[in-house]
Order: C-alpha cells, then structure tokens, then sequence
C-alpha cells in the first residue's frame, strides 16, 4: 500500500476523501481496515478530562468527529466501510504525558496528564527539575557463601513414574536447602 506523509500537503494520494487533511500539524496517519489500502490523513485535537487523555477526531465533512479513548481501539466510520485503528495515545499527544519521561526524577504515571511522580514528594514541576536523580541500584550478586551446589544422580527405570522421579531428586537435596526454600 501507499503510505503518505500527513504532514507534507502535496502527498495527498488521488482518492484522497474530501475530509482528509495533509500539511497541518493536526494530520496524522491512522491505519484503515476496510474498503481503501491506505492509511486515513485525519486532523486530531488532544482533549484531558479529568487526568484522562482522549482524542477527537475529524472524520466528516461537517465537523463530524469520532473519539479515541483507548489505544488500538477500532472505529467505524458510518457510510464509508472503513474502520480506522486508534494509535497510542501518547504518540498523537505526547504533550500530555510525563514530559522528557520526568527528566530521569521521577516515575511516570501513564494515563494522568503531566503524570511525573516525582521523587521529591514536595515538587510539583511538570518535568520533577527539584528532584534529586536517583541511579538504579544494582542488584548486588549472591556471595560464594549463598551459593551452595549439589548434584542430584538418577537412576530412572522403565516404568518410574513423575512422582518416582520427584521423589528421588528431593532425597538428594540437602534438608537445609529444602527448610530454606520452604521458609
């Protein structure tokens, strides 16, 4: 299929629909399933209600819109028999959704506008600029003293059965092993 670039106004395929839009900062490439093999040029508008992200988008000649309220969601558009696929959220609106990933200070909270919990409770910036940046701590490695091997040696004979098996294993490991495990 062709793929145009919503973005640039003369890449407009020749079955473009009248309410298609290209060359905006609106447009944006929604993937179709039905009646056309090309994506749908759309013009969108970003819309919080109460911490939750929507987008409206245009898909008529009147002013007609539909909404996307979940990624990869599939609407219909009446008359046309095509559906488009709603794209996360997050790429159509990334202005409403932890800034620069919270600038490395806090942790983001998908589906809250400006959602940075930042690791500074008392910061309430968008990007969390007065919170410390915390390195990830390593996980440290066991010590060789933790560490504590065996072999299990099993002599299986036609007919054993899971359970024999099992049986057998668990007689080799240490008991120590087994009360740690079970702790």
């Amino acid at each position: 299929p062709l793929y145009a670039d919503c973005s640039v106004s003369d890449t407009a395929p020749n079955n473009a629909f009248e309410f298609e839009s290209f060359g905006n900062e609106e447009s944006t490439c929604f993937d179709t399933i039905g009646a056309i093999e090309r994506p749908l040029c759309l013009s969108i508008e970003c819309i919080e209600t109460d911490g939750d992200v929507s987008v409206a988008v245009d898909v008529g000649y009147h002013g007609e819109k539909v909404v996307c309220e979940e990624d990869g969601q599939v609407i219909d558009l009446q008359g046309l028999r095509i559906s488009i696929e709603c794209p996360r959220r997050e790429i159509l609106c990334p202005e409403m959704f932890c800034p620069a990933n919270c600038a490395g200070r806090g942790i983001c909270r998908h589906g809250v506008v400006n959602g940075c919990e930042c690791f500074d409770p008392s910061d309430t910036s968008p990007l969390c600029e007065n919170s410390p940046i915390r390195p990830a701590s390593p996980t440290p490695a066991p010590s060789t003293e933790e560490i504590q091997p065996f072999r299990v040696s099993l002599n299986p004979t036609i007919g054993s059965t899971l359970d024999d098996i099992r049986d057998e294993i668990l007689d080799e490991i240490p008991d120590d092993i087994i009360e740690d495990v079970l702790d």
